[in-house]
């Protein structure tokens, strides 16, 4: 996420500073007080922990947070899955009001183009060949 916020890798972010890219800088020096962080500071204990293994990466994913907490994955899925769709209504509602036509007919072909994407990776999958072990 990091990456695409700050819209380009460390190696192209080096590349655009030798352009003459002050940006560039600005995200060159925080890559490297997070890394300093990581390192040497406030970070320093997590590194630490998750090295010597006194807990897995795994351990803190989503599901597993959800797990302590005693809360259902569907019933957050479903409520990130409302909010998101009520948000680009809500976002989107002028389009929506002013050319009805449009919005009818690209939410259709969005539908459309789930509905054979699914299908697609479903044949995908049953096509990949199972791997042997032996």
């Amino acid at each position: 996420m990091g990456t695409v916020m700050a819209n380009g890798c460390g190696a192209r972010m080096l590349v655009l500073l030798a352009g003459g890219n002050m940006r560039a800088l600005l995200v060159l020096l925080c890559m490297g007080l997070a890394a300093q962080a990581s390192l040497t500071g406030v970070l320093s204990s997590l590194r630490a922990a998750l090295q010597l293994g006194r807990f897995a990466p795994e351990a803190l994913s989503i599901p597993a947070l959800l797990a302590f907490t005693g809360i259902p994955a569907g019933l957050v899925t479903g409520a990130v899955v409302l909010a998101a769709t009520g948000a680009l209504a809500v976002y989107a509602r002028p389009v929506i009001v002013e050319q009805r036509r449009d919005a009818v007919m690209g939410c259709s072909s969005g539908f459309a183009s789930l509905r054979a994407g699914g299908r697609s990776l479903r044949r995908m999958i049953l096509l990949i060949p199972k791997c042997s072990t032996g």
